[in-house]
């Protein structure tokens, strides 16, 4: 379209008008797509999966971010932080432990951030954190022991548990069914599921020893057995240590002879 213009003269003069060029500009999937990793808390003994948020493009490519750590050089997408372990897939990451070293935390547990590489279809990448809490199981924190039991044949006596290590506020115990056998022999058990004090009755024959397991369940939903050794019959006598050994060897003696004596 042209437009006219007046100058002073009186000439009228055509004159197209200006148009601006418009800039048009495309985001990478990287500055499209903000994939996040909701923070997890896992009270677990076994390895799980953690996965992002649904919706990215497919084809999209997800590994452990080396650069940030000392990497396994068998397996460069493996990375160990503390006691938690993690290997990441093409869609989520894989988070192990190292139990003995997990039940040290406790309670609280042990939590990791691992950086996660996000690589696009158009070749944008970013990097994402998935921040990872991993709580041993109540009966991996939970020791409870049975001192070994002497009863009387004919007898009846109620074991209570020995010890018991970080004891949660919920748990129960439950004898195991397999029992058929020893009540054969004339055994009879019953437990109290609160406090796990059993009372046993022993058949009328001594020498008789037996191992009563007994399962514990907690409120996480683990679960443990422990084992009872009971015998029927007197308590054997201790053997008494032997006393220390006083005498001391005698050391040969200098007598009669000075050093620098004249003969």
């Amino acid at each position: 379209m042209l437009v006219a213009t007046a100058i002073s003269t009186g000439v009228v003069i055509a004159q197209a008008p200006v148009v601006m060029a418009q800039e048009t500009t495309t985001q990478t999937m990287a500055e499209q797509y903000q994939p996040v990793y909701e923070p997890v808390t896992e009270r677990t003994d076994e390895s799980f999966f953690i996965y992002p948020e649904a919706g990215l493009p497919r084809e999209t490519v997800f590994e452990l971010y080396k650069p940030n750590w000392p990497w396994n050089s068998a397996n460069p997408l493996y990375r160990e932080e503390g006691p938690l372990l993690a290997y990441s897939s093409v869609v989520g990451l894989w988070v192990g432990q190292t139990a003995s070293e997990l039940k040290g935390y406790g309670n609280k547990g042990y939590t990791a951030d691992f950086d996660i590489l996000v690589s696009y279809p158009d070749a944008s990448q970013e990097v994402v954190t998935a921040t990872v809490t991993v709580i041993s199981t109540m009966a991996t924190l939970t020791t409870v022991k049975y001192a070994d039991t002497w009863i009387d044949p004919s007898s009846t006596k109620v074991i209570s548990p020995a010890n018991s290590d970080n004891p949660p506020e919920q748990y129960s115990f439950l004898l195991s069914s397999q029992l058929d056998a020893y009540r054969e022999q004339g055994w009879n058990f019953s437990i109290n599921p609160a406090t796990g004090e059993i009372s046993v009755t022993a058949p009328d024959k001594a020498g008789l020893k037996i191992t009563l397991p007994v399962s514990m369940s907690f409120a996480d939903g683990s679960d443990t057995i422990v084992d009872v050794v009971i015998n029927s019959g007197s308590e054997p006598e201790p053997i008494p240590e032997p006393e220390p050994d006083t005498e001391s060897d005698s050391g040969s003696s200098l007598g009669g002879s000075s050093f620098g004596g004249s003969s």
